[in-house]
């Protein structure tokens, strides 16, 4: 016996319009400004990237990294090497020093890097690092921590700037952030000035995942940035006992996966190998890339020794907002 349809059931046309979202979008107040930048400018028809992903040996790090902090009066981290080498990098291989306004190339007379930032709550900043070339691992640590104190006192150098923006209309507050985009991407003679530099201050973004509690990174995909100035990429994943060959035998190693995101507008594939190739001899290396040489050499062969202490510096470091970050 065939049953009828349930006369009390939703008409056809008001199941298809009824859905389970909210009445209204998600108020611009509420999104990050590095997700609001993805969302309101995200309209890439091609894509020219290039990506090379490698296994990085830390082996040599960690034990420069074990005996530096032993009598130091701050701590290095794998960060502080990363941030040196990818500035040493740029110094290195020019070509990836530069940005694109419209379809010109410009060349930067800096080599300064793009980070991420921890905020209070689930937030995440960005953080202009200039002029890294010219600092040591001692300077970077200093740095860091200062500016993540800052952070967490809610002293971000750009929080003034994104509290406006934060505080405009919704309607408004989508197309202030593209036309910010595009202005940054086109106009060259732009003033640099607070959240503006965030777009035109640096070419490359620098990622370290090795935060608490993060599994392998196996694979990674970088987003594309919105913004045509800050074109490549590196991140270096959390670094794990994983099996290596060494002398012909398979033994147990700390190893790390290192990716590097080029654009195939300013390099060729051939051009972020060597770029990879370079990190990685740092990484081998660290000891011989510091401005500052400890009195005492440090072997790889040297045992590996956990610090115990940590006299972080109190003071917090203004950042330097007079100078333009104009490229030349």
């Amino acid at each position: 016996m065939i049953s009828r349809v349930n006369n009390t059931a939703q008409p056809r046309e008001q199941f298809f319009t009824s859905q389970p979202l909210g009445k209204s979008p998600v108020s611009s107040r509420d999104i990050p400004i590095t997700n609001q930048l993805y969302l309101q400018t995200t309209a890439q028809t091609s894509d020219p990237t290039i990506i090379w992903g490698t296994n990085v040996d830390m082996t040599a790090l960690q034990a420069y990294l074990a005996q530096r902090n032993l009598d130091s009066d701050s701590i290095l981290t794998p960060t502080c090497i990363l941030y040196r080498a990818v500035s040493l990098a740029l110094a290195k291989f020019p070509d990836f020093n530069r940005r694109l306004f419209g379809r010109s190339i410009y060349k930067f007379t800096e080599c300064n890097l793009l980070t991420p930032i921890r905020r209070p709550g689930k937030s995440i900043g960005l953080m202009l690092m200039r002029k890294v070339d010219e600092m040591s691992y001692s300077d970077l640590s200093h740095e860091l921590w200062s500016r993540q104190q800052a952070e967490r006192k809610g002293n971000s150098e750009f929080k003034a700037s994104e509290d406006r923006f934060h505080n405009l209309p919704t309607w408004l507050a989508p197309r202030m952030m593209r036309l910010l985009i595009w202005a940054s991407n086109n106009i060259k003679r732009l003033k640099m000035n607070d959240i503006n530099r965030q777009f035109r201050g640096a070419p490359i973004l620098v990622n370290y995942l090795g935060f608490p509690g993060a599994p392998n990174l196996v694979s990674y995909k970088p987003s594309f940035f919105a913004s045509t100035c800050t074109l490549s990429s590196v991140t270096l994943g959390p670094t794990s006992m994983q099996p290596a060959v060494v002398d012909g035998k398979v033994v147990p190693r700390p190893l790390a996966t290192l990716y590097i995101r080029g654009d195939h507008r300013l390099v060729d594939a051939q051009q972020v190998s060597q770029f990879t190739a370079f990190l990685n001899e740092i990484f081998q290396s660290p000891a011989a890339f510091d401005l500052e040489q400890p009195s005492d050499p440090i072997n790889d062969s040297d045992e590996l020794k956990i610090p115990t202490t940590f006299k972080p510096r109190q003071t917090i470091t203004k950042p330097d907002t007079e100078s333009t970050l104009n490229p030349a």
